[in-house]
């Protein structure tokens, strides 16, 4: 069985569906998990390193014998559009790289290879903290050599390379390399990912050039997430075909 760790909730919805989500108390946090086949098991994690790396714990604690992060990133080179993909075969973060499984990601590269889809294969940053300004996104490209940045992969892969097993990541981008980001997740989101509704009115309240930019960002998002959704289907249809 393949574990995947996804961070926040419009991540999880949108690729494996709002319904069978189930609580899981672990020793240091809560997260929502559901068996969607017989090959995948998912956790949505919330943000973060530390988040995905105890969900990504739990997740051995299950049997399983591969691990892979899903999600959205910023995109660190001007090759990479809102909805384009990547599939991570390094990972950069914590100060360690690592190298993803590698049979593992041939077969996905070569299920990608027969769609339509717009997709890379390259370096993954990991972050503690969203990257905003371009300015930012462009000096982390120089000094990582990465593609694209999240705040979660890193964690996963060294649990995968701890416990001797197979991973690899599938991102989206949302925001561009040449993309300014209004809203820094930290401060409007929860550590579950859930929306800080009042957080969200006083930034709106303080900064009322966001609700010009909003629109822009909110359908960007959508469309990482319609792109993560199809590219993870053909992966997961390949995981099936193999069983």
């Amino acid at each position: 069985m393949i574990g995947v760790v996804v961070a926040m909730p419009p991540e999880a919805f949108a690729v494996f569906g709002r319904k069978g989500w189930l609580p899981l108390k672990t020793n240091l946090s809560i997260f929502s998990y559901q068996q969607v086949s017989a090959t995948c098991l998912v956790v949505q994690s919330g943000l973060g390193l530390a988040r995905a790396e105890e969900a990504a714990q739990w997740l051995l604690s299950q049997g399983v014998k591969a691990l892979v992060s899903l999600g959205i990133s910023g995109g660190l080179i001007e090759d990479l559009a809102t909805g384009d993909l990547l599939l991570a075969d390094t990972f950069t973060g914590r100060e360690r790289e690592f190298k993803a499984d590698v049979t593992g990601v041939a077969r996905c590269s070569a299920a990608l290879e027969r769609t339509a889809l717009n997709w890379r294969c390259g370096k993954l940053v990991s972050v503690e903290q969203a990257v905003l300004s371009p300015a930012a996104k462009l000096n982390l490209a120089e000094k990582s050599g990465a593609l694209a940045v999240d705040m979660e992969s890193a964690a996963v892969a060294l649990v995968a390379e701890m416990a001797n097993l197979p991973y690899f990541a599938l991102r989206s981008v949302c925001d561009t390399v040449s993309q300014e980001v209004g809203l820094d997740p930290a401060r409007i989101l929860t550590k579950e990912g859930q929306v800080k509704v009042g957080r969200l009115v006083t930034e709106i309240v303080q900064r009322p050039s966001l609700l010009l930019v909003l629109p822009g960002l909110g359908k960007d998002f959508n469309v990482a997430l319609a792109a993560l959704k199809q590219g993870w289907h053909v992966l997961e249809g390949e995981f099936e075909r193999s069983r």
